[in-house]
C-alpha cells in the first residue's frame, strides 16, 4: 500500500510523506497526537507557499510534537532566498 502511494505521489514531499507516516505509528500504537500550529506560524508559511517558496516545519517542533508536547517554538525550513 505505501509503495503504490509513493508511486502514485507526484509532486508529493518526500519528507511530508514520512512525517505523516511516523505521525499514523504513533498514533496507530502509541497514543494519539492532537496539536495545533499558531497562527502566526500558519501566516508565515501560507506567505511563502503562496509565493512559490516550499515550507517545512522542522525541529524542535517536531520532536516535540512527536511526544506528545505543545512546542515552545516554531522551525520552518524553506527555500526562499
Amino acid at each position: 500500500m505505501l509503495r503504490n502511494f509513493l508511486k502514485t505521489g507526484v509532486g508529493i514531499n518526500p519528507v511530508l510523506v514520512v512525517f505523516q507516516i511516523v505521525c499514523y505509528l504513533l498514533r496507530r500504537f502509541v497514543y494519539e497526537i492532537k496539536f495545533s500550529v499558531p497562527s502566526y506560524v500558519q501566516k508565515v508559511a501560507r506567505i511563502l507557499s503562496k509565493e512559490g517558496y516550499d515550507v517545512y516545519l522542522v525541529g524542535g517542533a517536531i520532536r516535540d510534537i512527536a511526544m506528545g508536547k505543545q512546542p515552545d517554538d516554531y522551525d520552518l525550513a524553506t527555500n526562499a532566498c
